[in-house]
């Protein structure tokens, strides 16, 4: 029995072209495709998910694109009597896996919702595509669009061309995976809490005085000086009191968390993952070192 090459197809969404510049991953291109060109896969989007589907992955304006990720020859399946293929269970998961992982660690490098929102294995050609398997993920919170500047190109790819994920350490990668949740979510509540169990899992050790230790650790990590350390400090503290009040329950109508709220925990978060990747250490020895320093000290980065 023959066999046909298969071929991988996924659709950036929140992207702009910007993203033309990375390398995202080994043996893929990144292309911004007319909506026409890329019709029959369009088709194919809107025939098992709505127009709304479609919307997700076309840019606004007068002459709509999309932003594709693409892979030749990824694999070969038996080919069928039909003119179809056998499919191999399960083929599309690593390929697809390998795209994430890059993509998680973009928002690591700064805030933006990029997502890789359909993944398509397929035979025949972009014009008549004859589909093996189609993953979906999302849609996201919000559609904040992730671009870099021209000086920010070079830092995003050495990010992650230097970064292995999963993370080595297991506390690590717990914040890392909450951290990515958080942009799943549309209950705000629930988003701010994966973002606050990021934190904890960095930064906490006992049941005891924890939004001290979460408060005071973030900011020695973070503060690039004594000023911005305190600063830091009063942050976290009022964000732990929002925290404690979602889980125990809160009568008052003031407390409530916003985009706001949201921003600046994520950012917390994001800069506290890559400060603690860079030092290197074991949990335990981290909270040594930060224990033993005062604000704006940061002797790792002397």
């Amino acid at each position: 029995m023959s066999k046909r090459k298969i071929h991988f197809l996924g659709f950036l969404a929140n992207v702009d072209d910007s993203i033309l510049k990375l390398n995202i991953g080994e043996g893929f291109r990144t292309e911004k495709m007319s909506q026409e060109k890329i019709k029959p896969f369009l088709d194919k989007v809107g025939f098992h998910y709505g127009t709304e589907g479609q919307g997700d992955i076309l840019t606004q304006g007068t002459l709509p694109k999309c932003y594709c990720m693409i892979k030749d020859n990824v694999d070969e399946f038996e080919s069928t009597e039909q003119g179809g293929v056998v499919i191999k269970w399960r083929s599309l998961s690593p390929i697809h896996t390998q795209m994430s992982d890059s993509i998680n660690l973009l928002r690591l490098y700064k805030e933006g919702d990029i997502l890789l929102r359909f993944s398509f294995l397929h035979y025949g050609g972009i014009t008549k595509p004859g589909i093996c398997r189609v993953l979906r993920e999302g849609p996201l919170w919000s559609k904040s669009i992730f671009s870099l500047k021209n000086d920010e190109v070079s830092e995003a790819q050495n990010l992650i061309d230097t970064i292995q994920v999963p993370f080595q350490h297991e506390f690590l990668r717990l914040a890392f995976d909450s951290f990515n949740l958080s942009y799943e979510m549309h209950n705000l509540n629930l988003l701010f809490l994966s973002l606050m169990i990021s934190m904890e899992a960095m930064f906490n050790l006992s049941r005891s005085e924890v939004r001290f230790q979460v408060s005071r650790n973030t900011a020695v990590l973070l503060g690039k000086d004594k000023e911005n350390a305190e600063q830091i400090f009063r942050n976290m503290k009022e964000l732990y009191v929002k925290r404690s009040n979602i889980v125990h329950g809160s009568k008052s109508q003031k407390i409530r968390i916003d985009e706001t709220d949201i921003m600046k925990l994520r950012e917390y978060v994001r800069q506290s993952i890559k400060e603690i990747h860079f030092i290197g250490k074991e949990k335990q020895e981290i909270i040594n070192v930060l224990n033993s320093c005062g604000f704006g000290q940061r002797p790792w980065r002397n």
